[in-house]
């Protein structure tokens, strides 16, 4: 077990001294060994969901599929060569684009070391480049963000006010301080510059919020070329947050399932801080609106254009795709091959089950 591994259970261990009682120790001891080496989860991800607990009957841990065995899925559907045409969002936004899928309009891409590219022709190869281009260019409201990352890490919203650019933080910076914070980030080496859409009106009364909120909705594309969606969610801002991101519940915002058959929301859900273990959350916590029974605007159009876009990134079977719903209808965001379990909603096991019949039982659920 490396140092990282270890420190991990070592604190998730003093967390578990402090909720449960010493003569549930061996039981719990006896669980954290089946958990990791029956369904691969490692300590913290599966105190955090609250697997540890005694009370919880060993039949209901077949809800929950850890990350790693996850992604073995996953990478054994979706073919690794075909990868970067979701994983890299430089690609994705180019491969959209030309195929007509309705996302964010992409006004450059940043290369590290590198000639940049904009969308009108413009090679961006040097901060006086990118001065003008920010300056001028573009309209005065766009989003910079990493093109290999995740969980919202590195994503910014800008407004430009003379030759001022304002975040949502409400930090100033000048045009050649954007370069520079490109230039210098320790992290990553390839940035997209690209449109910033708005909520739908609805989605803003409800939380209250101007960030994006999207749906996470799974597809997967059975022998016959049929797309199913396999789940559906909306990730529910909570305070000041610039992205929805749920972050396996570490972030304030909360998660409420979707119901298929006419786009209505289900309470939503979090993993305690405090207290490991699913929580439902009944009403919105910034606007106190009831979130069971909220209607989505758009839903048959955002169902339609999930089953279309499906298609177009064949030979990829199972994508994570994130949509907003914007005031004309909906856009595709981004796609996620490595999607996250669905854990928060406790349905993974069901899931699995079905993404294993439409793959006509071909055992990959084993591996």
């Amino acid at each position: 077990m490396n140092t990282a591994r270890l420190k991990s259970l070592t604190k998730t261990t003093k967390e578990i001294i402090k909720l449960y009682s010493v003569k549930d120790y061996p039981a719990i001891v006896l669980r954290a060994i089946r958990l990791y080496r029956n369904g691969i989860f490692f300590p913290k991800e599966a105190f955090r969901l609250g697997l540890y607990n005694p009370a919880l009957p060993m039949s209901e841990v077949a809800q929950y599929t850890s990350k790693r065995r996850l992604v073995k899925i996953q990478n054994a559907i979706n073919p690794h060569e075909f990868r970067p045409t979701v994983r890299h969002k430089s690609v994705f936004y180019s491969h959209c684009t030309v195929l007509g899928i309705p996302t964010p309009q992409l006004y450059a891409i940043f290369f590290k070391g590198m000639g940049g590219w904009s969308y009108n022709g413009v090679v961006l190869g040097d901060r006086a480049n990118w001065k003008k281009f920010l300056e001028e260019d573009i309209p005065a409201e766009f989003v910079i963000k990493p093109s290999k990352g995740g969980l919202g890490k590195g994503v910014n919203v800008y407004t430009r006010s003379g030759g001022t650019f304002i975040d949502v933080a409400e930090k100033s910076y000048t045009a050649e301080m954007l370069y520079d914070r490109m230039v210098l980030d320790p992290q990553f080496d390839c940035f997209v510059v690209q449109e910033r859409l708005k909520n739908h009106p609805d989605l803003i009364c409800f939380s209250n919020t101007a960030s994006l909120q999207t749906i996470r909705a799974t597809t997967f594309v059975d022998w016959h070329g049929q797309v199913h969606i396999l789940h559906a969610k909306l990730k529910i801002i909570v305070g000041n947050d610039v992205v929805d991101n749920f972050r396996s519940g570490t972030a304030q915002n909360v998660s409420a399932e979707i119901c298929q058959n006419d786009g209505t929301l289900q309470p939503a859900v979090t993993i305690g801080l405090n207290e490991p273990g699913v929580q439902n959350v009944f009403s919105h916590p910034e606007t106190g609106l009831t979130i069971e029974g909220f209607q989505l605007p758009f839903w048959p159009e955002t169902c339609n254009l999930l089953k279309e876009v499906a298609l177009k990134f064949l030979p990829l079977r199972t994508i994570g795709w994130d949509v907003a719903i914007t005031p004309k209808g909906p856009y595709i965001i981004e796609g996620n091959v490595n999607w996250d379990p669905t854990n928060e909603h406790q349905n993974m096991g069901d899931v699995l089950d079905m993404m294993g019949k439409l793959n006509g039982n071909s055992g990959f659920l084993k591996v």
